[in-house]
């Protein structure tokens, strides 16, 4: 259920059978971004059309969602679903996380900017962030503002488009990649981390997990490694 869209229909309960909180039916549809047809028209009609294949069977149904909850990325390499969603919202889909949020996090530069905010406000020893260089396109690129650093191509999961740069003629090769492209870059210092600090926090509940990486790949840095949560003891800082 990582990465997929949970769409939940709701219908008013007449039987009895499957009730939540005694009131409703619960009609789950499950399935990817890429699976969905989705339109909608100004009066709230939304009409989802789905195409799944379940035990090697084409399965082909339209509905209307009275809820959705989406795990899924919305936007990857080589994948971006920003229409499906412009038409939840245009229908008025309520859904977790909120279709404002979501949008909001298409672009990792988008969301260091709202960071930064908060570092002026809060104060850099409060709020403490990762030094980071944007670049519009490659035509900006003239260097990076220290070496070795990691470069970060678009926006991205699971390790693609990150490349570590020992030098300004690395860079200057990278540019010409961006280039073709197409897209922004950003900068940031290479840090050869021991491992990572996750928090979590659920209503007024924290907890805090150490990932501790294990070294498969030189890409390990990049996304593609083995991780070891432990749980760590929480402290103000965090």
């Amino acid at each position: 259920m990582m990465f997929e869209t949970l769409l939940l229909y709701a219908g008013r309960s007449t039987s009895g059978e499957n009730v939540i909180h005694g009131d409703w039916d619960i009609r789950v549809e499950q399935a990817e971004f890429k699976e969905l047809s989705v339109t909608a028209t100004s009066d709230g009609n939304v009409n989802v059309s789905m195409v799944v294949y379940r035990n090697s069977a084409k399965v082909v149904r339209s509905f209307k969602p009275d809820f959705v909850l989406i795990r899924q990325n919305l936007k990857d390499a080589g994948e971006n679903y920003k229409n499906i969603l412009l038409a939840f919202k245009f229908g008025g889909i309520p859904s977790i996380n909120s279709l404002t949020a979501i949008y909001n996090f298409q672009d990792k530069p988008w969301i260091f900017s709202h960071l930064l905010e908060i570092q002026k406000r809060l104060g850099k020893e409060n709020f403490p962030l990762i030094e980071q260089s944007y670049f519009p396109n490659h035509k900006e690129m003239l260097s990076a503002a220290r070496y070795p650093c990691v470069l970060k191509i678009g926006h991205a999961h699971g390790g693609l488009g990150k490349v570590k740069v020992e030098g300004n003629s690395d860079f200057q090769d990278m540019a010409s990649v961006v280039a073709v492209a197409n897209t922004y870059c950003t900068t940031e210092p290479y840090i050869n981390a021991k491992f990572d600090i996750h928090i979590q926090k659920i209503g007024g509940s924290y907890k805090c997990f150490q990932n501790q990486r294990i070294q498969l790949s030189i890409r390990t840095v990049f996304g593609f490694c083995l991780i070891i949560p432990k749980l760590k003891s929480i402290t103000p800082n965090h």
